[in-house]
């Protein structure tokens, strides 16, 4: 990157990129109570780094679903790159949003990751979580035939 500021003497500059060789997978806990009517949900992010590079102060956003990388030296589609010009600034916590057909996932502070790292962040835990309690039977009918043969006399 080369910069050239013909402006005021200090200048921030931000830069975005995505990294290869960095992985993530959720992990969840539901704890329901003895009434089967609510819940307690606990979970954790695990976000592996295998970069080559160490990430410090960095904000942190992960993508749900099948990435279609562009090729070194593409161009981006002018759709796709307005849809991540336009991301919400982080809340507390991992905030969710739609991201065309995936799905991102911010975290609302700064973290670091160094290279070879695997880290595990902890999202604010839900308690009282409405659940509703179903039996489900699933099966070929054949399977569950009433066989009622009259008693003998």
């Amino acid at each position: 990157m080369s910069l050239e500021n013909t402006g005021a003497k200090k200048q921030q500059v931000e830069a975005s990129y995505l990294a290869s060789n960095l992985s993530w997978n959720a992990d969840y806990v539901l704890t329901v109570a003895r009434d089967d009517k609510n819940a307690d949900l606990d979970g954790w992010v695990t976000v592996v780094n295998n970069s080559g590079t160490a990430f410090h102060n960095a904000r942190l956003q992960l993508v749900a679903g099948e990435l279609n990388r562009i090729p070194q030296g593409g161009v981006m589609r002018g759709d796709v790159a307005r849809e991540m010009a336009m991301t919400k600034a982080a809340a507390p916590q991992f905030q969710q949003e739609a991201f065309s057909e995936y799905h991102l996932y911010s975290l609302g502070r700064k973290t670091s990751v160094e290279d070879k790292e695997t880290k595990q962040i902890r999202p604010s835990p839900r308690s009282g979580v409405p659940v509703e309690k179903i039996l489900m039977v699933n099966g070929q009918s054949y399977y569950y035939r009433n066989q009622q043969t009259p008693e003998p006399r």
